[in-house]
């Protein structure tokens, strides 16, 4: 009997989604961020957007459709470009762990005034995706984190952001997010107001979204295969 249980403690072990081993999650070499599960993921940060650090939280949040609530898990790997202190640019890969209920199917269902969402398939794996000018475009622990730093944040982002969820169990649902983002302010003078309607975009801000979008896609790149870039 005791070998017995210790065989069935096995097999619940290695069938739960955050079985016995954790998922390991860190920074390589050549600014390369690797998860080892929930989700297998490597994505490669542009050398100038430098490792800042991890933030953590523990939020407990009311459920959307049904009475409630739970605690979710969160953490966020952060890269970013500062000037004189203040965060010009950043990469944020965060994974959001829900403990119990499940993430619902459209996960950009808070952002107003989208520029451009929709899915695609990287690497053979669906993910959502959404364009969108922000004043907040961190959650408040990541924000923590960064003032803490003594780093100043702008109040006005553009965003690109792609986001999957790694497990469809009622319990343990996890949800990562991958965003760029740049500060549209400075420079610019561009305020999340002017980017409220797609159609009256001007033709100097419809170049410059294409340019970003460039930067976006230059800025993190999601990879098949980690011994690609070892």
């Amino acid at each position: 009997m005791k070998y017995m249980n210790l065989f069935y403690s096995m097999i619940a072990c290695f069938m739960l989604t955050f079985g016995c081993v954790k998922a390991e999650r860190k920074v390589l070499d050549k600014n390369i961020f690797y998860s080892s599960k929930n989700p297998l993921l490597n994505i490669k940060v542009d050398p100038e957007l430098k490792f800042i650090g991890k933030a953590n939280a523990n939020i407990y949040r009311d459920y959307t459709t049904s009475p409630g609530g739970t605690f979710h898990k969160n953490e966020a790997y952060i890269f970013g470009r500062i000037h004189n202190n203040t965060l010009q640019s950043a990469v944020i890969i965060s994974f959001s762990t829900m403990r119990q209920g499940h993430y619902l199917p459209d996960v950009f269902s808070k952002i107003k005034n989208k520029i451009d969402s929709g899915s695609l398939k990287i690497n053979n794996k669906r993910f959502h995706f959404c364009i969108y000018a922000s004043s907040s475009p961190l959650v408040s622990y990541q924000e923590i984190f960064l003032d803490d730093k003594g780093y100043v944040i702008p109040n006005c982002f553009l965003v690109k952001a792609y986001c999957r969820r790694t497990s469809i169990r009622n319990d343990n649902d996890t949800r990562v997010t991958i965003k760029y983002l740049e500060d549209i302010f400075h420079g610019t003078g561009y305020r999340c107001r002017d980017w409220k309607n797609v159609n009256a975009f001007e033709k100097e801000q419809s170049k410059f979204l294409t340019q970003f979008v460039k930067r976006s896609e230059q800025s993190m790149q999601i990879l098949e295969d980690i011994t690609a870039v070892k």
